[in-house]
């Protein structure tokens, strides 16, 4: 890990040497302690965000180091982490200088696109099967097959969802049982990147074409 000056672009500090993970860092603050969190390709560690000191590390090896998706940090103190590959999730406590673990499942496996929390509820792709999970307790609420390997967003209650293959999808983000609300097909080919929502307007891509939409009144 490297931190740089923003307007110098010189290194300030440089910490630890593993194999390298493909989210990018999330900071968070924890009891008053800010601290920058990495999810690398055999851990998630926590650094002081001044000197790069580390704070606390938690194991998690994957085949071929893949770790992509982005850490979920649910306040006060808690992070959520998921993997595909057979590995699954994990809700960790953090402390002063540890992590605990609250529970493991095998219900969410996570291969590239991160998830999202909304109302006690983790929602993401388990592998290629849209996922809910209960966030207090891993538990599996729901799940709906046939988007294959997609991603998804959380917009005012609701789960944007693009399928691997360029379906769009809105879905109620309710834990109750999955709710469709509409459906079209946006883009064509292979969909691997989450969307984007800003000023009303949804940006989709595949691996040759980007796609703008406007939504909402």
């Amino acid at each position: 890990m490297v931190a740089f000056d923003k307007k110098t672009g010189s290194i300030v500090w440089k910490s630890e040497t593993d194999e390298p993970g493909y989210p990018s860092p999330v900071a968070i603050t924890v009891n008053g302690v800010r601290q920058i969190v990495v999810f690398s390709g055999t851990m998630l560690l926590s650094v002081s965000p001044t000197d790069g000191k580390v704070l606390w590390k938690y194991p998690w090896k994957t085949d071929w180091f893949v770790n992509a998706a982005v850490p979920i940090f649910i306040p006060s103190d808690k992070i959520f982490i998921s993997t595909d590959y057979g590995h699954g999730a994990a809700l960790l406590r953090v402390k002063t200088a540890a992590v605990e673990e609250i529970w493991l499942t095998k219900s969410m496996k996570n291969h590239f696109n991160s998830s999202v929390i909304h109302d006690g509820n983790i929602y993401g792709f388990d592998n290629a099967i849209l996922t809910c999970i209960d966030a207090n307790t891993g538990e599996e609420k729901w799940q709906k097959s046939g988007f294959g390997k997609g991603s998804l967003i959380l917009a005012d209650g609701h789960l944007i969802v693009l399928g691997e293959r360029g379906q769009l999808t809105l879905v109620e983000a309710t834990s109750a049982e999955y709710r469709e609300k509409s459906s079209a097909q946006a883009l064509q080919g292979k969909c691997w990147t989450q969307p984007t929502l800003s000023g009303g307007r949804l940006y989709l891509r595949n691996q040759k074409e980007m796609v703008c939409l406007q939504i909402g009144g």
